[in-house]
């Protein structure tokens, strides 16, 4: 599978171990700050999350046909966000469901989450492809 620079983390925040919902993480991460003080750019959101100038939302209820075709190309840059997570659970097993829940305290949970995302960084810039790394049986 070709790796494409799009599917690497830009910002990981992994401090807070346990349950936690993913608004309340971003509402406190550093990119939302460098976005929200420079104006350099936005991400893309769930409808769960508030519309913001840096955070794009789908209309909930489209009224015509550039707020569809507005969601459309939406739900599209959300699954490239969806593939990357896809990608970095086949190339480190340990973070797939089928494993469970990976096997420490929740701090070092987080910690291993961290490396591996780093890791994977790593592999797109090496061009290392997910077919090259070797998968368990």
């Amino acid at each position: 599978m070709k790796i494409r620079n799009n599917f690497r983390f830009i910002d990981v925040v992994s401090k807070w171990p346990g349950s936690q919902h993913d608004f309340a993480i971003f509402e406190a991460c550093g990119l939302k700050r460098y976005l929200e003080e420079n104006n350099v750019g936005h991400l893309l959101g769930d409808s769960r999350y508030p519309l913001r100038q840096h955070l794009l939302t789908p209309v909930i209820q489209p009224a015509d046909q550039r707020e569809k075709a507005y969601n459309v190309a939406h739900a599209k840059g959300r699954g490239v966000n969806e593939c990357a997570f896809g990608v970095l659970k086949a190339r480190f097993r340990c973070l797939h469901r089928s494993g469970v829940c990976l096997p420490f305290k929740p701090g070092k949970c987080a910690n291993v989450i961290l490396a591996c995302m780093r890791l994977h960084n790593m592999c797109i810039d090496a061009d290392i492809q997910l077919e090259d790394v070797p998968q368990l049986e």
